[in-house]
Parts: C-alpha cells; structure tokens; sequence
C-alpha cells in the first residue's frame, strides 16, 4: 500500500460521488469496494500502481525455479474458461502436447461459479488445487482473461500451484496480438483506434506467426474413461436457479445455435455469401447484414484468430488491400482486440471508471423512471425503442444501434452511462464519442423496416419521415418533459 503524502493523495479514498454510483445500482457493494477516485485511476495510468498483468508477470517471474523443477504426474488439465471450442485453442494445444509427450490422460476443466456471474468474483483458487492433486495433475494449463479479477486470480493461482507442486502455464489465445506488444513510437498503449489498427497490421507483417491456426488435437492420450470413471460417470448438473430458460431458451436456440461447428459454419457461410455486401450494408439496421458472431466471439465457440484468419484466405492473402467487404470485416473484428489491449493498459475501465475518469465527476440524472422508460423501448423515440426492444428478446442489436440508445441514454436523458452498461452495452458506444441523434434512423433504417419490426405500433409510418415521430407528444409525454 502507497502511504499518502503532502504531495500523494490517499489513493484508498472513494470518489466523492460514490454514494451516488451505489445507490444507482452501479457498482456492486455486495462484492466490490466504492466507487475509485480519479486519482487512483491515474496511479495506475502512470505506474504508481502495478497492473493486474504486471502482477501475474511479477508472480511468474518469482516462481520460475519452483515451476521449473515440477515433473509431470499422473494427468494434465485444460482449465477451460471462455475458450468453450477444441478448434484453435492455443492453451488446450499446450496441454495436449504435454499430455501426448508423457503418454498421460489429458482432462477438461470448467468451473461454475455462481458468483463470477454475477460480479465476476475471484472463483476459488483453493478448489482448483484440490481438483489437480486429487487427480494426480502436476501440470494445468488455461488462457488468459484480461479482466481485472481474473488477472489477479491467474496470479494468485500461479503463486498456490508453485507452492503445492503444480506447473500452471497461462497462454494469450483472445488476441491475434498479445497485449503489450502494438504501442507507438514513444512506447505507450494507443487510445485510439485508427492509428493502434495501423500498427496492428505492421506488427502482423512482421511476425505472421500470430495467425497460425492451432493444430487439430489427436487421440486422448492414455484411458481417461478409466482412470477417471466417476468423472465419465457423472451427469451433467442442472443450471442454477436463477439462470434457467424456458420459452426463452427455445428462441434463443433457434436464433444461436451452441457449438463450435456452428460458428465456424456461419463464419463460412457469411464470407461466402454476406460478407461481398458488407462495405455498403453493415451500417443498415435492418435485415441481417452482418455476420451476428458475437455470441460466438463472447462464449469462447469462435476465436478471433480463426475469424481473421479465415477472411484472409478469402481476401486471397491480403489484410488490408483487396475486397473491400473483407477488409471492413476484418477491421472490425479487430475493434474486440483493441479493446482488450486498451482494458490491460488501463484497467480501471472495467471497474466502473471511463477512460477519461474526469468524466464520471459529471451531475447526472439518476432518475429510475427514465432509466426503466429506456430499457423497456418505452422512450416514444423510435429507432431507440426499436433496439431496445430487439435486445429485450433477442440478446443481441446491430452496432449501430448500440451506438444510438448509448449516445440517447448518457446524451439525452443524462442517465449516467454506467447503469446501462450493466444492462446491456458493454462499455464501448461511450468511449467512441460519437453523438448520434435519435433521427439518424432515416439514414440506417430509411424505409422503417426495423422500426415496424420491433415497434409495431408505428408500422403504418413505414416509408414517411421518423424526424417528427421523435418530436412527437408521444416521446414528450413518456419522458416526463
């Protein structure tokens, strides 16, 4: 701990409007401390405070002699976490080398954790430990996550494992590019995408390396099924109470299919078939005119290595010169691994802080009827209504969209981003600073047809102007103003 001083503020200290951030249903007290101050954020920008990826490296570098002295026992473990695919998983491919090489069983791991969904909570690194010396395992091998938590759980778990006679190994399987590595001139992480793209693809000339697919996994060395019969055994728990589907479950199915050869299907068919539109028609909200990958991407079904990869063959070779649907495609793939780049660099982002932490010293209007008005596509604006809809029953919105209810929530209403991002938004429309206007759907939906979709009630304004329906008493009358 950094001891405050004249001239060094108390980095321990809450944001002065952290009340307000907690009683919003921002930040969760129930697990997490205050809101930080901006100092703090700072701290971490300039190096007084180590990062979370500085603290695993930190714990890997301690325990080299300890990990380097382990031999291999009885069983190696893949810990799988939001990697679910056999397809091009770099730390699963370490594991089955591992295994192949001392002729022992390789076991998948995945741990549910009620907590880490609902907060991301540090899973216990204790239980882990107990499964690998109760299996015989000297070995375990994961991928990297860059969250906040996970990170320092990988650094915890590599300090336990070592003390307790396992090799755990981490491998950067989410990007192309490990984090660290596309930084400009003066050293430092681009907060911009454009110019970290650029270097991006530089980076890629030189070490072409990073886009080699993993090699497909052979037979499971040695008899798992009978070494670990209980394991085989067992059947597979129901989900938690609270996380169960029902009709939903069945919409959902339909509209994302689970599996890996699911997502490579579709990743397959939409370079074939969609993807020759997609300079022109992505921006259109209507119909499906882009690839809708993003379950896939988020699950860990689809890896974004395998995504760019596959475009390049398509795009006969070529990154950035050549098709122009393909090389737009490829560009905003990407925008995911920019942002995981961005969060190691500065990772007070996804601890309820923005980029630029002077912004959330913003008055904003923590007014709930609003708020409810906005998640339930109930705001009498139109295109913003049609999106929110769409994610209440689908799960999922067309980027654009994403951009306009984040500009409308934080821009129009003064509802303070935070709150929607636990919602639905992830985080990203706020950071890109666009100020997208309600009626910009005469552009993205000019003839209504998304808006008639999802806001039956205006389906006979097809084809007429939106700009008065967003001025409409309507809109005046459901916002209270």
């Amino acid at each position: 701990m950094i001891a405050p001083t004249r001239d060094r503020p108390d980095l321990s200290r809450p944001h002065p409007n952290a009340q307000q951030s907690e009683d919003f249903g921002i930040v969760l007290r129930e697990f997490y401390p205050p809101e930080m101050s901006n100092e703090r954020c700072v701290a971490y920008s300039d190096g007084t405070l180590e990062r979370p990826i500085e603290t695993l490296q930190r714990a890997y570098e301690e325990t080299a002699d300890q990990r380097r002295a382990i031999r291999a026992n009885s069983v190696v473990v893949h810990w799988f976490k939001s990697d679910l695919r056999l397809h091009d998983n770099r730390a699963l491919q370490m594991a089955y080398q591992a295994a192949k090489e001392h002729n022992i069983p390789l076991l998948g791991l995945y741990i549910l954790s009620p907590q880490d969904l609902t907060a991301h909570l540090l899973s216990p690194a204790r239980r882990i430990v107990d499964l690998c010396q109760q299996w015989g395992a000297n070995h375990l091998y994961a991928n990297l996550e860059y969250e906040v938590d996970e990170l320092r759980r990988e650094a915890k778990l590599v300090r336990l494992c070592a003390k307790n006679g396992i090799k755990f190994e981490t491998a950067h399987d989410a990007c192309v590019v490990p984090p660290g590595q596309v930084a400009s001139q003066q050293g430092r992480q681009y907060a911009v995408y454009s110019p970290w793209y650029r270097v991006w693809l530089a980076y890629l000339k030189k070490n072409p390396d990073c886009l080699e697919l993993s090699e497909e996994l052979g037979l499971n060395p040695g008899d798992a099924r009978k070494q670990f019969k209980e394991l085989s055994d067992s059947e597979v728990p129901a989900a938690l109470e609270n996380k169960q589907l029902s009709e939903e479950k069945k919409h959902l199915g339909r509209l994302y299919p689970a599996g890996e050869h699911e997502a490579l299907r579709r990743l397959e068919a939409f370079l074939e078939e969609k993807v020759k539109d997609y300079a022109e028609a992505r921006n259109m909200v209507c119909g499906q005119t882009t690839s809708i990958l993003r379950p896939y991407f988020a699950s860990g079904l689809l890896s974004a290595r395998t995504a760019v990869e596959y475009a390049r063959r398509a795009n006969k070779g070529s990154l950035q010169h050549g098709d122009p649907g393909l090389v737009g495609w490829i560009s905003e793939v990407v925008w995911r691994e920019f942002y995981k780049h961005v969060l190691v660099h500065w990772p007070f982002i996804c601890m309820n802080k923005c980029l630029k932490p002077e912004f959330t010293n913003l008055e904003w209007e923590y007014d709930e009827d609003k708020f409810n008005a906005w998640c339930e596509g109930k705001t009498g604006f139109p295109i913003v209504d049609a999106a929110m809809r769409q994610i209440k029953q689908d799960k999922w919105m067309h980027n654009r969209t994403r951009m306009v209810v984040a500009s409308f929530l934080s821009k129009d209403l003064l509802i303070d981003w935070r709150r929607g991002e636990r919602y639905v938004l992830h985080g990203e429309s706020h950071r890109r600073g666009f100020c997208v206007q309600p009626w910009r759907s005469e552009r993205f939906d000019p003839d209504g047809e998304y808006i008639g979709k999802w806001v039956p009630e205006l389906r006979e304004i097809k084809g007429q102007s939106l700009r008065n329906i967003a001025e409409s008493k309507m809109a005046r009358k459901n916002l209270g103003s």
